[in-house]
């Protein structure tokens, strides 16, 4: 599920449309290979080989820890394409990502942060993963507002008749 900026966002990179605060059919969108795509997320990063890098030792950690064989194979599949990412799981992370996203002329600076649930009682909450994106500047608060502004203006207009 996305809310509404990460669903528009999503949008043209799957090809199809992703409606906000929805569970979508199969086939669902894989952020992680989406980010390893030639274009789409992949051009849309100043900083793609940090973003994925560190986004890969996640994903490794993830895999290890649920022993998920899929989610090691993509991981596997996916280093190989970024060598500098060594097989050696990580043991730590940052706490925050900064994630440098190139929109019109323009590097829009975010910070990232993932928030996981320390000891669910329920398999759903042990796998739930929620990412946020933070203006990390002025200029790409600014700029944020008035994205997120147009489009609800855009979004609540009424239908022209």
């Amino acid at each position: 599920m996305a809310n509404r900026p990460h669903a528009t966002m999503l949008t043209p990179l799957v090809g199809r449309d992703v409606p906000a605060y929805q569970f979508l059919e199969p086939p669902r969108p894989n952020v992680l290979q989406l980010l390893f795509e030639p274009v789409g997320l992949r051009q849309m990063l100043a900083n793609w080989e940090a973003v994925a890098r560190e986004t890969l030792h996640r994903a490794r950690r993830d895999a290890l820890w649920a022993r998920d064989a899929h989610l090691e194979a993509t991981v596997r599949e996916l280093s190989a394409l970024l060598p500098s990412v060594s097989e050696a799981p990580d043991c730590w992370s940052a706490a925050v990502l900064p994630v440098e996203v190139r929109d019109q002329g323009m590097t829009l600076r975010f910070f990232s942060t993932m928030t996981t649930l320390g000891a669910p009682q329920d398999v759903t909450l042990q796998e739930l993963r929620i990412e946020a994106f933070h203006p990390a500047d002025a200029a790409t608060e600014s700029r944020t507002r008035e994205t997120f502004e147009a489009h609800l203006r855009c979004s609540t207009a009424p239908a022209a008749r």
